[in-house]
């Protein structure tokens, strides 16, 4: 090859990489948006989870029967419910939520006009190497200044890991809801471990829960 020709060949390429670099930098890059779902702990037979949109938790097994690799057994709704000036203001009407993974459990932290609120859910160290599928999880919540708070607990279903089924993670619809359904086969025992006009702590042991 003729150096002339070598020497266009050259500029030409350089000239096509120059104009590609250009396009490529005139181009607007969005960045990946963050996708909120939940935050889970877990401890031998119990997993806990609180949703990262509205502020309500619950707790789950695997299945004691069978192999099933995406489904899990969700037992038990937890959703708080706050009086503030005589009105009830429940979970999806909260503010400025962050939910974090710390170790043993979960915190959510949320405000309702100039309330602070702290949810904790933490699974216990229940159930390991007993001869019946036990479990059990501690539940905390406390408002800044004291408000009256109710504890609503109800009934779950079988999840799904996997997307396009019962969507957990990606999509708690259930877990969402302002509502609880109501408790079905679940024998629960609820211990009020402190409670008081700040502050309340409850013990939930599924060690009697019905199981599949």
């Amino acid at each position: 090859m003729a150096k002339k020709d070598l020497f266009t060949w050259f500029t030409v390429l350089l000239v096509l990489l120059s104009t590609q670099s250009i396009v490529w930098s005139s181009q607007k890059t969005e960045p990946a948006k963050r996708v909120y779902t939940d935050r889970m702990a877990g401890y031998d037979k119990t997993v806990v989870l609180t949703d990262e949109t509205i502020p309500n938790s619950c707790i789950m097994t695997y299945f004691q029967h069978g192999i099933r690799y995406t489904d899990i057994n969700y037992l038990v709704k937890i959703m708080p419910s706050f009086e503030i000036d005589g009105k009830v203001v429940m979970p999806s009407q909260v503010q400025d939520i962050s939910v974090n993974d710390v170790p043993g459990g979960v915190v959510a932290r949320f405000k309702i006009k100039n309330i602070l609120i702290e949810t904790k859910i933490r699974p216990l160290m229940v159930g390991r190497e007993t001869d019946s599928w036990q479990g059990a999880a501690l539940y905390e919540i406390k408002t800044n200044p004291n408000i009256p708070v109710t504890i609503h607990i109800g009934s779950g279903k079988i999840l799904s890991l996997l997307p396009g089924r019962n969507l957990l993670p990606l999509n708690n619809a259930d877990v969402r809801k302002d509502s609880v359904t109501p408790l079905i086969s679940l024998h629960l025992s609820m211990r009020t471990l402190y409670n008081s006009k700040a502050a309340k702590k409850t013990f939930l042991s599924l060690s009697k829960a019905r199981i599949s």
